[in-house]
């Protein structure tokens, strides 16, 4: 179903108008919402409510650069780019790595297509090159011994 909700200031779309309301605060500057724990004030109820469960004892993920915490790890890893945007140019999309050099990123981006004939015995994970040294899948722990 397409997004039918779209904001007339930047064209963004969203599923709800509820949703495109909270949007349009975020081009005013306001922060409504207000943490009653520390001094942080918030665009949306959203980001005001998962900023709250950081005060609680809920497993998070934190960042090691700027120690900022989030509660999906999908999260850290879209707010670690910016980071990475800061130090390096370029940046793969397939797992977020940086590089200073379009030359390197396209030589690391090779890894992603390349055909990976060496399959795990015990989970789906396949890898291109067969290490000789220990190494463990991370899904399954199993792994070889050199």
């Amino acid at each position: 179903m397409p997004k039918s909700h779209v904001c007339k200031i930047c064209n963004e779309a969203f599923d709800t108008p509820y949703i495109l309301q909270e949007h349009h605060v975020a081009h005013t500057g306001k922060k409504p919402y207000s943490c009653e724990t520390c001094d942080c004030w918030f665009t949306t109820s959203s980001d005001y409510d998962e900023h709250n469960l950081m005060h609680s004892d809920n497993k998070f993920y934190l960042c090691k650069l700027c120690d900022k915490k989030f509660l999906e790890e999908k999260k850290l890893n879209k707010h670690f780019l910016t980071h990475a945007e800061k130090r390096c140019g370029y940046i793969c999309q397939e797992c977020n790595k940086g590089f200073y050099s379009r030359s390197r990123l396209n030589t690391h981006l090779k890894i992603h297509s390349a055909p990976k004939p060496h399959a795990c015995e015990r989970c789906d994970e396949a890898f291109h090159i067969l290490f000789e040294s220990d190494f463990v899948v991370s899904d399954c722990g199993n792994g070889n011994s050199g």
